[in-house]
């Protein structure tokens, strides 16, 4: 959930308003979130995870999202 909106002048912005809500797999800020979880949360959520394709590049595969959501 955006909890605070601050607009920019950019070629490209999007449009949210405090309270849109975005599935986390599908946002960066959400992979960031999801990639610092523990190991055990993370693996949980994945397995749960019911993903539906939102643009063309989105990842909906648990193994195209372990592999962006992988830390080193």
């Amino acid at each position: 959930m955006y909890v605070a909106h601050v607009p920019t002048e950019r070629i490209m912005t999007i449009s949210l308003n405090v309270g849109s809500r975005l599935p986390a797999y599908a946002t960066s800020m959400g992979k960031v979130l999801l990639a610092y979880l523990p190991e055990a949360e993370k693996e949980a959520y994945l397995h749960d995870l019911s993903a539906e394709k939102l643009t063309a590049n989105t990842k909906v595969e648990p193994e195209e999202l372990r592999e962006a959501l992988y830390v080193n």
